[in-house]
């Protein structure tokens, strides 16, 4: 398992973005569209209501 996958792991609610998510797909080998991470990224990501 990569290092920032475990960091992920660890602090799911943390400073992460769609960039860190696609690389850790790629490390993975994970193929995942646009889409897809945006996704991901609004299901699993704090958002900024401000």
């Amino acid at each position: 398992m990569s290092k920032r996958l475990e960091q992920m792991r660890r602090n799911p609610r943390g400073d992460w973005s769609m960039r860190d998510v696609k690389a850790v797909c790629d490390e993975g080998r994970h193929s995942m569209s646009a889409a897809e991470i945006g996704r991901f990224a609004l299901q699993n990501l704090p958002h900024d209501n401000g």
